[in-house]
């Protein structure tokens, strides 16, 4: 495309476009024929993904992190049950850690307390 409007790899500052695996590959293949070819740009070109696409995956890890953090605090809230906290008494004397929703510090100790 460079060569339809007499241009070179030189006079590209980045490329921006979605982050699929063929857009990043493509950036990567032709910054190395390119540069074989003019010899005068050093280092990548910057490639700028879709923003809206990160955010997307960002919200989509973060929603399964929170089904994870459901299902740990169902287990607490089992576990803190008078039968089955004695039963977890008898092995331990750690006991249940509940999640506050309004305190991350305490969704982080419920999550330690359940990998110790």
């Amino acid at each position: 495309i460079l060569q339809s409007y007499d241009r070179d790899v030189s006079n590209v500052l980045f490329v921006a476009g979605d982050n699929c695996s063929t857009n990043v590959k493509m950036v990567r293949t032709d910054q190395g024929k390119q540069q074989a070819n003019a010899g005068s740009r050093r280092g990548p070109i910057p490639f700028i993904g879709c923003a809206s696409q990160r955010l997307n995956l960002a919200v989509k890890s973060i929603r399964a992190a929170g089904e994870l953090i459901d299902s740990v605090q169902e287990i607490m809230k089992k576990l803190w049950s008078l039968k089955l906290g004695s039963h977890l008494r008898e092995k331990t004397e750690l006991s249940p850690v509940i999640r506050n929703k309004t305190r991350w510090s305490s969704t982080a100790s419920m999550i330690f307390r359940i990998r110790s």
